[in-house]
């Protein structure tokens, strides 16, 4: 992946639906808990994904007047 700014997830799990980032260096927060405020780390998406059987991640659409790649 090549970006400078953290990238925004939701991981789609057991119908709970957990928001998390990626980072500019592949590693992968996951806010567990917003209220208390605990996360889950893991070096990359696959290895968080590792924990996560039967899960999937979707991706925001890119925003209005925003370029994506091939535009």
């Amino acid at each position: 992946m090549s970006f400078t700014f953290p990238r925004a997830f939701l991981l789609r799990h057991r119908g709970a639906t957990v928001p998390g980032m990626v980072l500019p260096s592949g590693r992968v927060v996951l806010v567990d808990d917003e209220d208390f405020g605990s996360a889950t780390i893991a070096p990359t998406l696959d290895d968080l994904l590792k924990s996560y059987r039967g899960s999937h991640i979707e991706w925001p659409s890119p925003a209005p007047n925003t370029r994506t790649e091939g535009t």
